[in-house]
């Protein structure tokens, strides 16, 4: 019997993606695939490819769009928006937990 080869140690090798779908998207973008579809639904301008059922998005394209977003850019690409979010100024945090859910427009139910 043979004693195990010595190996070298190794620096990781980090690896990003080029493409977001529905099978990744939850890796790389925080979102689930129900979302991530319905989103890019919503969304006719972001360029996408389809192979089968599978949908594809350049990575740096998506991050893109959701960092406009994250910055304060607004999800609706019609304009419409709510009365209550024209009422708020935009760089207001809220500081208590009942603060955060009425800004995402939810309630504490417990």
């Amino acid at each position: 019997m043979s004693s195990k080869r010595a190996v070298r140690p190794r620096a990781p090798v980090v690896v990003a993606p080029l493409a977001v779908s529905q099978l990744n998207c939850e890796a790389v973008a925080g979102i689930n695939a129900r979302r991530f579809l319905d989103w890019l639904a919503a969304h006719p301008a972001i360029p996408r490819a389809r192979v089968g059922k599978l949908v594809l998005v350049e990575a740096s394209v998506l991050l893109a769009h959701l960092a406009e977003l994250a910055t304060g850019g607004d999800e609706r690409d019609d304009g419409d928006r709510d009365d209550e979010r024209d009422d708020k100024p935009a760089n207001v945090t809220p500081d208590t937990v009942d603060g955060v859910l009425a800004a995402l427009g939810r309630r504490r139910t417990a």
